[in-house]
């Protein structure tokens, strides 16, 4: 699944250089698209088992032929278009280099169907800090 995500942060410095971040998060829903291997086994006597193959896909010895497809599916109508997430994290800032480690938590059930499922994501970032100097016209 694919979003844009509006993180509003908050940093409090806990010591040299260090701080934890908490906020809020806003997430927009892009595209849900998935691609997965659809295939079929045709066994010696005639018969067929269907299923997707994925990399822990073990096919039956007995099996004559497998035939398989990419296939693309479009998920967009089974997931909700907005999500709510609490990043939490913590940063390091050395001279003007910064890393960022964070974790979100996603608040609302994203799934439109009976199943429950909520966004959860990790996020590692390494920047560059840049100073600006703007001149007050206020003196």
């Amino acid at each position: 699944m694919h979003y844009i995500n509006v993180p509003v942060m908050a940093k409090l410095y806990i010591g040299k250089g260090f701080a934890l971040n908490a906020g809020m998060q806003l997430d927009w829903l892009v595209r849900s698209n998935y691609r997965s291997r659809l295939g079929y086994i045709a066994s010696a006597d005639g018969e067929y088992s269907i299923g997707f193959i994925n990399d822990s896909w073990t096919v039956n010895m007995d099996a004559e032929k497998l035939y398989e497809k990419d296939v693309i599916i479009k998920a967009n109508k089974n997931y909700k278009t907005f999500d709510m997430s609490i990043p939490l994290g913590f940063s390091y800032e050395y001279r003007h280099f910064v890393t960022d480690l964070r974790a979100n938590f996603g608040l609302a059930d994203v799934t439109d169907g009976q199943d429950r499922c909520k966004n959860i994501g990790f996020t590692l970032s390494f920047g560059y800090r840049f100073d600006f100097k703007i001149k007050s016209a206020f003196k």
